[in-house]
């Protein structure tokens, strides 16, 4: 007979592996199990070494208070498993504690074959980590497609399984308008909150890393601050994806507002969203937050965006017309700067391009005076070729490698790519200004 050892975490793990152990028990009966786990895996006859409530601690703050009892029942849990001695080592969840396990029976007994449900979130920045843990998981179950890749790369044997909540087939659709009424009016009512509370935002397309919130929460509570960064990284695999972010955001940590902790009675404080807008509202809270001189601090975990994977580069464009439109509404956005660059980088072209009219010009002799000291040949094809050159330096060049773009990506011929983009978006964003302006008057 077969024996599987099934280590969770907390509840929810602990539900996760009924379901599989459901499912396993239609297919074998002859398992043999032992368990640390909760009500769901003793409802299926699995007996749990000790009551799973001895090590699910919530919260960064219970975490530390209670990291002697935790290791302890590390230890103990290992001692267990080695005393077992299963087939299998069936890990679900809590990565922090059940890997750790797992390591250290790994390092005594490599014979026990291990299995992890619930990938480690270390495709968001941490991919090394994936080094690691191939030296003590044997298989990972994963919960979306997309962690393949990551695992593949280092040779990690994994399986996609699907999500549970999207496989639920009890699922059913329910029209609210049965309940009721068509044309009677919704109100919703949740939780309410304290003043100690803090406040914590998160954006579409971005994954947190899995210890995210709980350094987030520390930074912000044991330091005094009056709120914590968010940092992006923005994910970008295909040439075209990495042009997009070379020409934007850049392949370095970004400062956001996703990613932000905030105590409730600071964001308060500084005042809420304004809600007239679509976009942009980001970009006028970091210039309230500036004003009221706020303690902020960097965070020591980020977010990814993983949206450039599918978008295109008209959809950048359009993007950024409709930032920039809904931008220069707000009270705070300080547009006018890029105006007036964009007005004297105007003033200089048309200067330029007409410098031996305007200084050069003698009625006395109908025509350029060439003897004249001002007179400049070829001043225009000279002004075309300097700012086409300056441009494509600066915007192709200088900027993407301040931005943590590595040099080897931009040449031969990506710089030049990367230019001829920001053009267009730099064009784009003159022209909303303007345009923002006109409706603004009107």
């Amino acid at each position: 007979m077969k024996k599987l050892f099934i280590l969770t975490g907390e509840p929810s793990g602990d539900k996760l592996a009924s379901k599989v152990i459901i499912d396993l028990k239609k297919i074998n009966q002859n398992i043999e199990f032992l368990s640390v786990g909760g009500e769901h895996l003793q409802s299926l006859g699995i007996k749990s070494i000790y009551d799973l409530k001895e090590i699910t601690y919530l919260g960064f703050t219970n975490v530390i208070l209670n990291i002697f009892k935790i290791n302890k029942k590390i230890n103990e849990t290992v001692k267990s498993i080695i005393d077992y001695n299963p087939d299998v080592l069936f890990t679900v969840d809590s990565p922090d504690f059940t890997l750790r396990v797992a390591e250290k029976v790994k390092k005594i007994n490599a014979k026990i074959k291990t299995v992890h449900y619930v990938a480690p979130q270390v495709w968001v920045w941490r991919e090394g980590r994936v080094k690691k843990i191939k030296n003590f998981i044997d298989h990972i179950l994963l919960l979306f497609n997309f962690e393949k890749k990551y695992f593949e790369k280092e040779n990690v044997s994994c399986e996609f399984v699907g999500h549970p909540l999207l496989q639920n087939k009890e699922r059913s659709k329910i029209d609210i308008n049965q309940i009721i009424g068509k044309n009677k009016a919704l109100i919703s009512v949740f939780a309410g909150s304290r003043k100690s509370e803090i406040l914590v935002f998160l954006d579409v397309l971005t994954i947190p890393d899995n210890d995210w919130f709980e350094k987030g929460y520390k930074l912000l509570s044991s330091n005094n601050f009056d709120g914590v960064w968010g940092k992006t990284i923005y994910a970008a695999n295909s040439n075209k994806e990495q042009i997009i972010r070379a020409s934007t955001y850049g392949a370095a940590p970004v400062k956001t507002f996703p990613g932000s902790f905030f105590k409730k009675n600071i964001f308060q404080k500084i005042g809420l969203f304004i809600e007239s807008v679509r976009a942009g509202e980001d970009g006028d809270i970091f210039t309230r937050i500036e004003m009221h001189n706020l303690k902020m601090t960097n965070p020591s975990a980020y977010l990814q965006y993983v949206g450039l994977e599918k978008i295109t580069y008209f959809d950048v464009i359009k993007k950024w017309h409709r930032n920039y439109l809904f931008s220069a509404k707000l009270p705070h956005f300080k547009a006018h700067k890029d105006l007036y660059f964009y007005a004297l980088s105007g003033l200089f072209i048309i200067l330029a391009f007409n410098w031996n009219q305007v200084f050069s010009y003698d009625d006395s002799i109908r025509g350029w005076n060439t003897d004249s000291a001002l007179y400049l040949p070829n001043v225009t094809k000279i002004s075309i070729i300097s700012i086409l050159l300056a441009y494509t330096f600066v915007r192709g060049m200088f900027m993407p490698l301040k931005k943590g773009v590595t040099f080897n990506f931009l040449i031969p011929i990506n710089f030049i790519k990367i230019a001829i983009f920001c053009a267009c978006l730099d064009l784009t964003k003159s022209f909303t200004f303007i345009k923002a302006r006109l409706i603004q008057k009107n």
